[in-house]
């Protein structure tokens, strides 16, 4: 408003308003007496909080499948105090991180907006007159940057349709650290106290890996960190492939067979030559002696060469040379420009069938020569699922291996939750495998049974 003053400027170190008997009282001294005692009720209180603090309820649940937020009424401390805050319902996107906060809006009322504002004392010289305006707070709960007026203070972020762990107040820095000091000397901190199973999901449509991270508390690197609800965690795990290069297998007959591979499983089948038979009729060269070539490349053996009832012996009669066949020796041979039936082995490409992980189904290899595979293999990993002092979950890749794979060490600032062993299969196994607490009933009971 443009009739109200205030001299208050914290630069200036000014601690109290001294009041003279001979001087005229200032309305700008009022509203500067009110600032003052903001400005310092404001110190104190950010020391024991920060802007955003849940004080009260304020909880919040999210649906990881459709985005629909619900949050609840509550107290946060706001702009130097503890302001109430509505319920809401909000809407967010699962494929991006948002910040879920509060939007504080300062509006002026006077009589005009409110007229109980207006002077009651009945009988006064002033009696329905307008007196001071007041400076009103409204909050609101909203998603940054969502056009809402006011100034906004984030108290939730929500990663990829999970919300990120929100230590309680007070958080008094100094304390809170000499705490996490003591607990990492005393116990080595990083772990569990109750929850934080990791179960498996059915993967996603894109083929991410799916997890449930169900909600418990912690200590991390001796900071307490507690998941009020469970989160769905989505990983894009890829694995490590290596190239196996013509694996060989005997064919157990020329028919359909089935080909089981050696390592499983197969990322991708890249090509499966076998040894093939068939019997072409060719026709002979216009002149004795002339070489005649068979219409298929890399041919292993000539098996037979015929013509009606003659057949024509290898090497007196005929030789294989640079896939031809050659009638240079001084033997028999057909008439030049007749035709005759030759029957040889050469090596082709075969398309498969039914191909999957293990293996995939061929026909025409003859029988007992080599059917040759080339395919790509997903190699075994182990990977851990770990939460840093945010309540982050964090994911460490493992060393691929042919069949031995390294388990991955873990930072000393992270705790461990699960191991992960990527099988590439359904037979992918989680091993709940991170450090808790053990009751001292427990602790108890296994002393009696020692005794």
């Amino acid at each position: 408003m443009t009739n109200t003053y205030n001299h208050f400027d914290p630069d200036k170190n000014y601690d109290s308003i001294l009041f003279r008997s001979d001087k005229v009282l200032q309305t700008a001294e009022f509203n500067e007496l009110q600032s003052a005692m903001h400005h310092r009720l404001q110190n104190i209180s950010d020391v024991l909080f920060a802007d955003g603090d849940i004080i009260r309820d304020a909880g919040i649940v999210i649906n990881a499948d459709t985005g629909a937020v619900s949050i609840e009424s509550g107290a946060l401390y706001l702009a130097g105090a503890v302001r109430g805050v509505g319920a809401k319902n909000l809407n967010v996107p699962l494929d991006d991180i948002v910040v879920v906060g509060v939007y504080v809006h300062s509006l002026t009322i006077t009589e005009m907006q409110d007229p109980t504002l207006l002077n009651p004392a009945v009988g006064a010289r002033g009696y329905m007159q307008p007196g001071a305006a007041r400076n009103q707070i409204n909050t609101q709960w909203g998603i940054y940057g969502d056009g809402t007026e006011g100034v906004f203070y984030p108290v939730y972020t929500i990663d990829h349709g999970h919300i990120s762990a929100k230590e309680p107040p007070p958080t008094l820095d100094a304390v809170s650290q000499a705490i996490a000091r003591y607990d990492r000397d005393s116990s080595g901190s990083n772990y569990v106290v109750t929850g934080l199973r990791v179960t498996a999901l059915p993967d996603a449509v894109n083929g991410d890996q799916m997890y449930n991270l169900e909600e418990g508390r912690a200590r991390v690197n001796g900071f307490g960190v507690q998941l009020n609800t469970s989160r769905r965690i989505h990983y894009a795990a890829v694995p490590v492939l290596k190239f196996i290069d013509s694996e060989p297998h005997t064919s157990t007959t020329i028919n359909n067979q089935r080909v089981n591979l050696d390592r499983t499983p197969a990322a991708e089948i890249e090509q499966v030559r076998i040894t093939a038979q068939r019997t072409v009729t060719i026709n002979h060269g216009t002149y004795a002696g002339a070489p005649d070539p068979l219409p298929d490349t890399s041919v292993i053996q000539i098996t037979q060469v015929k013509q009606g009832a003659t057949v024509y012996n290898k090497t007196a009669d005929w030789i294989l040379a640079a896939g031809k066949v050659d009638w240079s020796p001084n033997g028999a041979e057909p008439s030049p420009g007749s035709s005759y039936d030759v029957t040889y082995q050469y090596i082709k490409d075969a398309e498969i069938t039914n191909a999957n992980a293990t293996g995939f189904d061929v026909a025409g290899a003859v029988q007992d020569t080599l059917i040759l595979v080339t395919y790509r293999v997903k190699l075994p990993r182990i990977d851990r699922l770990c939460l840093n002092e945010k309540g982050e979950h964090i994911w460490i890749e493992g060393i691929s291996t042919d069949y031995d794979p390294v388990r991955p060490p873990v930072p000393s600032h992270l705790i461990e939750l699960a191991q992960v062993i990527q099988t590439w299969t359904e037979a992918r196994e989680i091993i709940n495998d991170g450090v808790r607490t053990v009751a001292m009933a427990d602790i108890d009971a296994l002393s009696q049974r020692m005794n």
